[in-house]
């Protein structure tokens, strides 16, 4: 198990709802729950970390009315709590999630928590496919390049939307650009979280779980 894992777990309580986001972590997240016999309620917006928690005979539920605690990955996180959540395609219902957490943590490596979002990361949308020409016109219309997503492991949200991937030189003025994308006919949801996320839980140089909030 590893520190921030730990650190995770250290936090949980018996009679808890915890959700628990996409991605390896989290999987391990519920491994490490179900080694800690946590008498905790679990929920999770993402269909193979609901299967591993499935799998290990723990307490699963849709969407509750209430989380007291949330944990997810991230692609790229600042130091303010700005983040990207762009490669898994599930951003839509993620937030839901973090609407609805108390405590909403982003557990990161160190070197996706930086100062300024990195512009490897694309700022993707979800669109309602036949929305999607008009919506990578208009992004386009606003100076930056939008693709519609066609290949790799996730094309499609689970609704059946279609991804469309914004890419720039840097994310400086991501928080207009979001704002704007948000307001476009079509557009569900975007991968950028602005204010949802009260903690980042990572490492530092020695692999200590170090809290940044």
């Amino acid at each position: 198990m590893t520190n921030e894992i730990q650190a995770a777990v250290n936090v949980l309580a018996p009679g808890m709802t915890v959700s628990l986001g996409g991605g390896r972590h989290m999987q391990a997240l519920a491994h490490a729950i179900a080694d800690a016999e946590l008498d905790v309620t679990l929920c999770s917006p993402a269909v193979p970390t609901r299967a591993a928690i499935t799998a290990l005979g723990l307490r699963l539920v849709d969407l509750p009315e209430h989380v007291d605690w949330a944990f997810d990955g991230c692609d790229s996180v600042d130091r303010r709590r700005h983040a990207l959540k762009s490669n898994g395609g599930i951003h839509t219902f993620e937030k839901l999630y973090a609407d609805i957490a108390d405590q909403y943590v982003l557990v990161a490596p160190p070197e996706r928590v930086v100062d300024r979002l990195s512009p490897a990361v694309p700022l993707t949308l979800e669109v309602v496919p036949p929305a999607v020409w008009q919506v990578v016109r208009a992004v386009s219309d606003l100076g930056y390049v939008a693709t519609q997503r066609t290949t790799g492991t996730v094309t499609t949200t689970p609704l059946g939307n279609s991804l469309v991937d914004i890419t720039a030189d840097d994310w400086g003025n991501i928080e207009r650009l979001d704002n704007a994308v948000r307001a476009m006919n079509g557009v569900v949801g975007t991968s950028y979280f602005d204010h949802q996320v009260t903690d980042i839980l990572t490492t530092d140089a020695a692999g200590v779980a170090v809290w940044l909030k």
